[in-house]
């Protein structure tokens, strides 16, 4: 089976399985989602059964960004009320805030109605994708200002080999995360090469001070957490 059509399935399996679930009509079921019931006053979405997706499972891996169900979360809705939520993960293939209601059931969020989204302390939201040109979700990895560093996540499906011979598959497909990052200036997104001149140009008349505090702390550019320090210390000086 290729992976157009594992595509396609996926797509269908989540849209179709079980159908929509209206504002108003969630029921909670236990296993440690707390506030579901009353988030579904602000959002709207659709139900996955698990179960139906075998087809999916013929690839090696998961669509969703955290390897686990063991997360916690805040929803942020529209109006700045916060639901805490657990279960909570992120579907990287249909960019889909999701929770695991029970072991065979999965409710895919409706982001009209949700405004951020923190899962184990990292921050998610929404801003007008430059490619797809439509709204993505997008990981907050700091800010400073009026500007944000953004980074995006899209699981692919990788297709695996084929015997040249026989034309049949001899490996799985499998999912395969991408990663690129973004920077939101002045309300617009636009894609960043993590190269230490593209990160110096976003402090403007602070970046020599930036640069030197890079060298002294031995600091990298590609790494989330150095990247952290130095937009916090952009924002101390």
């Amino acid at each position: 089976m290729n992976s157009k059509l594992l595509s396609f399935l996926y797509f269908t399996i989540v849209l179709n399985a079980v159908g929509y679930a209206q504002a108003g009509q969630i029921v909670a079921s236990g296993n440690g989602v707390n506030n579901f019931t009353e988030i579904s006053s602000y959002t709207s979405g659709i139900w996955s059964q698990t179960s139906n997706s075998e087809a999916v499972y013929q690839v090696m891996g998961s669509p969703f960004l955290f390897e686990d169900w063991k997360t916690k979360s805040i929803l942020v809705a529209k109006n700045n009320k916060k639901f805490k939520l657990s279960k909570v993960n992120y579907d990287a293939k249909l960019d889909q805030i999701v929770a695991k209601i029970s072991n065979d059931s999965i409710f895919y969020f409706n982001p009209a109605g949700i405004e951020q989204v923190l899962i184990n302390n990292r921050v998610f939201e929404r801003y007008l994708d430059p490619e797809l040109e439509r709204n993505s979700y997008y990981e907050v990895i700091a800010a400073a200002e009026n500007t944000k560093l953004l980074k995006r996540f899209t699981k692919v499906v990788k297709e695996g080999m084929v015997n040249p011979m026989t034309q049949k598959k001899q490996t799985r497909d499998s999912y395969m995360l991408q990663e690129k990052y973004f920077v939101l200036d002045e309300g617009k997104v636009n894609e960043l090469k993590l190269k230490r001149k593209r990160i110096l140009k976003l402090f403007d008349e602070k970046a020599t001070r930036v640069s030197e505090y890079i060298k002294e702390n031995h600091l990298s550019v590609k790494d989330d957490k150095d990247l952290r320090k130095i937009f916090n210390y952009y924002e101390s000086i």
